[in-house]
Formats: structure tokens, C-alpha cells, sequence
């Protein structure tokens, strides 16, 4: 049988899944946030998946406007300020020797990414449209590394596992994402009372980190260490406590690394998948990081020969033998400039500043389930943040943007009253 005729044979299931879809956007939204990891690299119908989830996911989200229902929404400096980042994109196209070229990745980044950060700052505004997400990511997470694994049994691979055509990074970040929700989650009652949920969430946890590891990815395991460190950072309750729980999570991450290297060296371990890709002479000097570095260097003096505009978007790739740095600040830098930095860096600010209004002043205020999802939130953006100073050009981003998009709501879903208080902390106030 076809692979057409399979689809007209499944059309009714195919209407059904679509309604869903197109009934609950945020589902379809982590979809599209994840869709080359969820094609595995390939295509549907010869069209990308993500468009045709983006498609679905707008679509989901304007249907309730256009039968009357009101959306409220203000322009935030975060908005602004990446609006102008926008604007400077397609400027510095006009830079390049070739402006076609960089007209396509400023389209590509307005597209891919400006366009996901609009929707999640106009549509994502409930903590029931939020949990929704996140659980959709988990499921994303949970089924591809049970598949990735049973690739792994069935072939009996024991070196880095590709999940069918798609790259490992962004499979890993996928696997780091579901983590953070499953651990964060479990520990902060983000299934409210359903025993169920937290149950599944701490049996899921050593599946996405053995899914992780046979990603043989070290950047999103870095990434996820540090995300789930500022988890216990704004967990502190007094400086003290904070400085503490630092001062020890820096010992214990000394001494492991001091341990595993040791341990490696005397005894070669090799039941772990991948193992030596983890080893930590294998991160300091291998060749992905000498690789990294050249391409650093490289932006580096690019940048100095103009660094008030740069070399124009996409100018990196133009006049080098490589795509992208693999660091989000020194792409930027090299191809726009000071002028796009502080742009960028706004942005990051603006947005900083409603994450911590949030955690200062609204996250005691409620109740251990809506904490949960919001602290979900700010560690994937820090833990993305982090990861895209290794991998990913500016252009991969829709991930982050959204988390950041996420971040400024917060408050406002506070604020606004969609999500439900802690009682017993209103009475104090």
C-alpha cells in the first residue's frame, strides 16, 4: 500500500486528530515549537511540518476572536525593543554582498521566530492554556525517547543515536525541556492531586536521561544542570540560604567532575551510553569544542573590523566556511553590530525585569501548583538561554522566543486574575 492510500484510509482519524489540534492551540503550538524533532528531519507531504503547525496553531487561536470573544493585550518594552531587533535585521541584509541572502534569514527569523513570540504574547495568557503546553512537551519529550531507545535496543547501537533523520541537539534540547517540566513538576504539584501525573513525571525522568544520553549532547546536559541550579536559586528563602545552596551545588559539581574524570581514566566506563562523550577531558579538548572555538575566533575578528553595524545578516556564513557560530550573542555581534547587541540585550533586559517582578512579587502569592508552572517557565528559558551558546543559529530560535514570550505573560497572567491565588497568602496580605 501507498503512502497516499494509507492517508485516505486513515482520513477519519486524520479529521479527528485536526479538530483536536485546532481545538486546543496549545497543543499545537508545542508542536510546532518542536516539529523537526517530531518529523525526525523529514517532511510531510514534501511541507514542513512546523508550517503546517503554525498554520493550525494561529488558526486555533484567532477562531475565538473572530466570534466575538475579547483578548486583552498591551505593547510591553520587551516588544518593542525586539521589534527594533527585527527592523535591524533586515537593514544589515542591505550589508552583505549578496542581500537576497541575508533578506532570507531576517525572513526566516521574523517567520520562525518573531512570529511565535507574538502569538505566545498575545494568545498565551491562561494558566489552563499554560499547563496544557507544558504537558504537551512532556509528551512530546516521553514519546520520542521511548522511541529513540527502542531504535537504540532494535539496532543494538551503542554510539550516538540519531531519532530517523533529525539532528541530536535539538532531539537533546527536546529530552532537557521534558526534564525540567517532569522534575519541576513532581516536586512542585504541578498535577494539582492527581497521583497519576506525579507518578508518571518521576518514572518518565530516567527515560528522558537515558534518551539524553544516547544524544551523546553535551550542551544541553550543561544547560540542564544550570537551569535546574536557578530552580534552587529562587527556591531560597534568604540570601544566606541562597549563598549556601550555591556554595555546595558548586562543591558537589567540583568533586563530580574531579570523581568521573578520575573514574574514567582508571576504568574506562563504558556501560553508560556514550559515556565518553560526557568525560570531561573529552568536553574541555575534543574536537566539537576546538571546532567551537575556531568559530568564535573567527566571529571575533569579523567583529572588530565592524563593530558599530557588523558584516551584515548572514554575513558570517557569506565570508567564512561556516554556517553559524554556534553562540547567539557573537552571531549578533559579528552580523549587526553594537547597534543589534544593545538591541538584543534590551530585549533580554525587558524581559528579565518582568521575570523577576514575578518571582518577587507574585510567585509567593500562589498556590504550589500555579508556582510550579511558572517556575517551569524561567528555568526552560534560562536552561535555553544557556544552551544557545553552543548550538543553534538565530534563525533556530522559536523555542526560546517563546519561553520568553512566556516570561513576560507571567505577571499579567497574575495580575489579570487567570490564575488561581494562594489563599492562605492572600489573607496575609
Amino acid at each position: 500500500m501507498s503512502p497516499e492510500h494509507a492517508l485516505i484510509l486513515l482520513l477519519p482519524v486524520e479529521i479527528v486528530i485536526f479538530l483536536c489540534l485546532f481545538c486546543y492551540p496549545e497543543i499545537t503550538f508545542a508542536l510546532f515549537v518542536f516539529a523537526y524533532v517530531v518529523e525526525g528531519g523529514q517532511r510531510l507531504l514534501y511541507v514542513p511540518l512546523s508550517a503546517i503547525m503554525l498554520v493550525i496553531t494561529a488558526a486555533g487561536f484567532l477562531l475565538p476572536i473572530t466570534l466575538g470573544r475579547k483578548t486583552y493585550f498591551k505593547l510591553n518594552a520587551s516588544d518593542l525593543s525586539l521589534w527594533l531587533f527585527v527592523m535591524i535585521l533586515f537593514v544589515g541584509s542591505y550589508l552583505v554582498p549578496d542581500p537576497q541572502y541575508g533578506f532570507m534569514k531576517a525572513g526566516r527569523f521574523f517567520m520562525a521566530v518573531f512570529v511565535p513570540y507574538v502569538l505566545t504574547r498575545v494568545f498565551m495568557k491562561r494558566y489552563d492554556q499554560l499547563k496544557r503546553f507544558l504537558v504537551a512537551i512532556l509528551g512530546i519529550a516521553s514519546g520520542v525517547a521511548i522511541a529513540l531507545i527502542a531504535l537504540s535496543v532494535l539496532q543494538k547501537s551503542s554510539g550516538r543515536m540519531y531519532f530517523l533523520e533529525a539532528n541530536p541537539i535539538p532531539v537533546a534540547v527536546l529530552f532537557s525541556v521534558g526534564l525540567i517540566v517532569a522534575i519541576i513538576g513532581a516536586l512542585e504539584h504541578l498535577w494539582g492531586g492527581s497521583k497519576l501525573g506525579k507518578v508518571y513525571s518521576i518514572i518518565i525522568i530516567p527515560v528522558l536521561l537515558y534518551g539524553l544520553l544516547l544524544t551523546a549532547s553535551r550542551g544541553p546536559l550543561i544547560a540542564l544542570a544550570i537551569g535546574l541550579v536557578s530552580y534552587y536559586v529562587f527556591r531560597g528563602q534568604s540570601i544566606w540560604r541562597v549563598s549556601l545552596r550555591l556554595a555546595l551545588t558548586s562543591t558537589v559539581i567540583i568533586i563530580a567532575i574531579t570523581l568521573g574524570s578520575t573514574i574514567w581514566n582508571l576504568f574506562q566506563i563504558t556501560t553508560i551510553p556514550n559515556i565518553y562523550y560526557y568525560n570531561p577531558e573529552f568536553i574541555l579538548r575534543g574536537l566539537p569544542t576546538l571546532e567551537r572555538l575556531e568559530k568564535y575566533s573567527t566571529a571575533i575578528t569579523l567583529f572588530k573590523q565592524n563593530p558599530l553595524l557588523g558584516v551584515g545578516t548572514n554575513g558570517y556564513e557569506l565570508l567564512t566556511e561556516f554556517g553559524y557560530p554556534h553562540n547567539i550573542f557573537l552571531e549578533i555581534a559579528v552580523e549587526n553590530g553594537l547597534l543589534g547587541l544593545i538591541a538584543f540585550g534590551c530585549f533580554l533586559m525587558f524581559v528579565s525585569r518582568q521575570g523577576f517582578r514575578y518571582v518577587k512579587f507574585h510567585l509567593p502569592k500562589l498556590n504550589k501548583q500555579m508556582q510550579g508552572a511558572g517556575l517551569i517557565v524561567i528555568v526552560i528559558t534560562i536552561s535555553l538561554l544557556i544552551e544557545k551558546q553552543f548550538s543553534f543559529a538565530l534563525d533556530m530560535n522559536k523555542d526560546l522566543f517563546t519561553f520568553l514570550g512566556l516570561v513576560v505573560n507571567l505577571p499579567t497572567m497574575v495580575s489579570s486574575g487567570k490564575y488561581p491565588r494562594n489563599q492562605e497568602a492572600n489573607k496575609q496580605v
